[in-house]
C-alpha cells in the first residue's frame, strides 16, 4: 500500500495560498506541467530563487522530452 502525503494549504488574509509541501513547475503551452524542484519538508519557508547573472553562460533551458518543446530563459545584450 502506497504511503499517502500529508498535504496542507494555509490560507492567507489576502487569498494569497501557501502550498506545504510544494514544488515548482514549467509548462509549456497547455501541456502536463514538469516539475523541475520539490520543497523538502525542513524548509519552514520553502523558496525557490533563478538566478541569471548578465553573462553568455547565464542560461535555464527545459525541454519537455515527450515532444521536444523547449523553454528557455538567458542573458543577452539590450536590444
Amino acid at each position: 500500500m502506497a504511503k499517502s502525503k500529508k498535504k496542507q494549504i494555509e490560507q492567507q488574509s489576502n487569498s494569497v495560498q501557501t502550498f506545504f509541501p510544494c514544488e515548482w513547475v514549467v509548462q509549456f503551452d497547455d501541456d502536463e506541467p514538469q516539475i523541475f524542484a520539490t520543497a523538502t519538508d525542513e524548509k519552514v519557508t520553502p523558496e525557490l530563487i533563478i538566478k541569471l547573472t548578465n553573462t553568455s553562460e547565464s542560461h535555464i533551458v527545459f525541454t519537455d522530452t515527450r515532444n521536444n518543446k523547449r523553454f528557455s530563459m538567458y542573458a543577452r545584450p539590450k536590444i
